[in-house]
């Protein structure tokens, strides 16, 4: 699936649920959890989607703390868990990695949270 994000467009997996609990397969869940310690940064997101495989959700980012700040990347999130659909990462319960990267879609962090 492509969805324009900002001003680009980028690659998707389809939509995870729209309901929730969501719980990533366990094919996915071992995906996730063996490679994210893979990404490294600098590798390019044909890289990452190569170990990862495509991302749940794609978001931009921006400038922090800046009004209107620039889009300065995006942040690709890979879930593996996300018991409600609104709230604080603990509120949601969610278990995930996040792939940060800037406007050539080169890595420049990695998080996981829950894992």
């Amino acid at each position: 699936m492509v969805t324009m994000v900002g001003c680009c467009t980028v690659k998707t997996r389809p939509p995870t649920s729209s309901r929730y609990p969501y719980r990533a397969t366990v094919e996915r869940e071992t995906t996730i959890r063996a490679g994210f310690s893979k990404v490294q940064t600098g590798m390019s997101m044909d890289q990452v989607h190569a170990i990862l495989g495509l991302p749940d959700e794609v978001t931009p980012l921006y400038e922090p703390m800046i009004p209107d700040g620039k889009q300065t990347g995006f942040s690709q999130w890979y879930l593996v868990q996300r018991m409600a659909e609104s709230g604080s990462v603990v509120a949601r319960d969610e278990k995930l990695v996040v792939v940060r990267t800037d406007l050539e879609m080169k890595v420049v962090e990695v998080q996981h949270w829950g894992l």
